[in-house]
Formats: C-alpha cells, sequence, structure tokens
C-alpha cells in the first residue's frame, strides 16, 4: 500500500491510496518489491508550483526461484483518493537475483534499474543482465523512454530487441527504420501453445569499428526444436546478424544490422562472454 499525504492549511490531508485488490487468492497480491518516487509535472506555469505525480514499481507473484515480472504505473491524485489516475502503465520481466531493484526520480524523469536474464541464457557465461529503464514525461503526459538502455554495447542490443518496438525505434537511426524494424519483429517471433520448435539466441564478438564510435555486436541464432526421447533435441544454424551501434550521449543508437560482418569492424573482442 501506498499512503500520500499533502499539508494543507497546517492539515495534513490524505490525497492518494494505491493497493492492490482484495487478496482472494495469491496472484492478487504485488510480488517481492515495492518502490515510489515524486516526479513533477512540467506543463504547470511558473507561477504555480508544479502538481506531484508518483511513480510505482512493484514486482509480481511468481513461480520460479528467480525469474519473475514488475509493473510500473505513473499515479495522479484525483478527487478520490482511493482511485488515482493511471497516466501510464508497462510490465516487464525481471531476475529476483542479488541486485535489489532501485528507483530514482529527477524533475519529470524517473530511473528503475534492475536485472533481467541475458538473451542467450548460459549459466556459466551470461546468467544475467543490468537494464536500466528511464523516463521522461512531457508537457502533454506522454511518457518516452531514454538512454541508456543497458550499461554496454551488448547489453544495449538485447534491450532494443526485448523491448516493445514502440520504444526500440527511439534508439534507431532514422535511415534504417523499415529494416531494423524488420529485423526486431522476426528476432523472436511469438510462440504458439504446443509449438514443439523455437529460436534460441547465442553472443558472439563485440568489435570496434574504422568510424570513431561504432560497434559491432554479433548475435547468432538457431532453431531448436523439441523431439520426443532426444535429449536436447534437434538444431539448425540461422544466419547470424551483426548489429552496428553508434555510442551517442548516455547510450547508443542503432544503425544496421545486415547477416554479414563489416570487414572494416575487426577490433577485438571488447566484451567476453564470462564479462557481467
Amino acid at each position: 500500500m501506498l499512503l500520500v499525504y499533502e499539508l494543507e492549511n497546517g492539515d495534513w490531508k490524505e490525497r492518494l491510496r494505491w493497493q492492490s485488490p482484495p487478496l482472494k487468492e495469491i496472484s492478487d497480491a504485488f510480488g517481492d518489491f515495492f518502490l515510489s518516487a515524486f516526479i513533477r509535472d512540467s506543463s504547470s506555469s511558473k507561477e504555480k508550483e508544479a502538481e506531484w505525480r508518483v511513480v510505482v514499481a512493484h514486482g509480481t507473484p511468481w513461480c520460479t526461484s528467480r525469474f519473475s515480472g514488475f509493473k510500473i504505473d505513473l499515479l495522479s491524485a484525483g478527487p478520490d483518493t482511493a482511485s488515482p489516475q493511471v497516466l501510464w502503465h508497462t510490465e516487464r520481466g525481471y531476475s529476483r537475483g542479488d541486485f535489489d531493484p532501485r528507483l530514482k526520480s529527477s524533475g519529470n524523469t524517473f530511473e528503475l534499474r534492475l536485472n533481467t536474464d541475458c538473451m542467450s541464457f548460459d549459466n556459466a557465461n551470461c546468467f544475467e543482465r543490468r537494464v536500466i529503464y528511464r523516463y521522461t514525461v512531457d508537457d502533454s503526459g506522454r511518457v518516452h523512454r531514454l538512454n541508456p538502455l543497458g550499461i554496454n554495447a551488448r547489453g544495449f542490443v538485447e534491450e532494443w530487441l526485448s523491448a516493445p518496438w514502440s520504444e526500440s525505434k527511439d534508439f534507431s537511426l532514422d535511415g534504417s527504420i523499415h529494416s531494423l524494424q524488420t529485423v526486431h519483429e522476426l528476432f523472436n517471433p511469438p510462440s504458439k501453445p504446443g509449438d514443439d520448435q523455437f529460436v534460441g539466441h547465442s553472443f558472439g564478438p563485440i568489435r570496434a569499428c574504422a568510424a570513431q564510435g561504432v560497434f559491432q555486436v554479433q548475435m547468432n541464432s538457431t532453431t531448436e526444436r523439441i523431439v520426443p526421447g532426444k535429449p536436447g533435441g534437434e538444431s539448425k544454424p540461422l544466419p547470424s546478424n551483426y548489429f552496428h551501434v553508434r555510442e551517442v550521449k548516455d547510450g547508443y543508437l542503432m544503425l544496421s544490422a545486415p547477416t554479414e560482418p563489416d570487414p572494416t569492424c575487426t577490433g577485438p573482442n571488447l566484451t567476453p562472454l564470462d564479462a557481467p
């Protein structure tokens, strides 16, 4: 439960109450963390004190020992303190590991940091990656994601592929939007109940390119098919993608994702598989 009180004429008044629904089942409860932070409404006039909003991030009930989901809600107080207006909502997956989720805000910007699973699930080399969910709220009340998405180029590529296209397109080169959208949509095709095959991914090297500030991130893919009675099933290699990213302020920009390596990207591997 989140309770917000505001001082008015010397008295504290309840302004907002945000809580889980009645607990008829365990799945009705919030999850294992509950964080909140205040942001200011940038559309308020300078003569008037900026009105506050509150962002809430919380886990959800989980059925595994580590991987779960979380939600972020941007709330605004209304006439009924028990029914705040939900201005924006999103939900994603995360890892309930050793890193505690952290939420902070400044002005009309908020940022949540936590861990999620690596796109290539490899317990020996890459189990988790750090994700940065940084957003700003514009004068019209729309929420936009900001850089950085991850802590290195590989993390940026993984999050660019994992995030909804509505977010990822803002970190893509304008001249390559259509081709990059196709790559984004095909990289993790939706599955149906009963499907016996899926697409798996593994990491390749990250190399610096001749162009200053540009890096090539290799991602390998395979089609994995479940075969009854055959441990490990069957694998069929797919074309690798070579994601080209450019360093920009606070993060990276996706430039292209060809299936052939760029001959000008020949530097040593900058991020070995055992790097955090």
